[in-house]
């Protein structure tokens, strides 16, 4: 079976409230906001590009505002 663009559906970029996002997020969450996969955020707080902790033995947060600020911003075409 093959992908159809029907397959896929469309997200629309949502307008986010980042005063309303708590300080530390899952990384569920963080992979609902960026809409990339968990193993992307992963390699990207082992990367040390989004700052993370660890509450407890096994839960991990990550720090909102690291996520948010996380990325080059495009500025040009020149930029793609």
């Amino acid at each position: 079976m093959t992908a159809t663009a029907a397959t896929y559906p469309t997200t629309e970029l949502k307008q986010l409230d980042t005063a309303a996002l708590p300080p530390f997020i899952t990384i569920t969450v963080a992979c609902d906001l960026t809409g990339l996969s968990r193993w992307a955020v992963r390699n990207a707080i082992a990367a040390g590009e989004i700052r993370a902790r660890r509450m407890g033995p096994r839960a991990l947060r990550i720090e909102t505002t690291s996520l948010l600020a996380w990325g080059t911003p495009i500025t040009s075409a020149a930029s793609l």
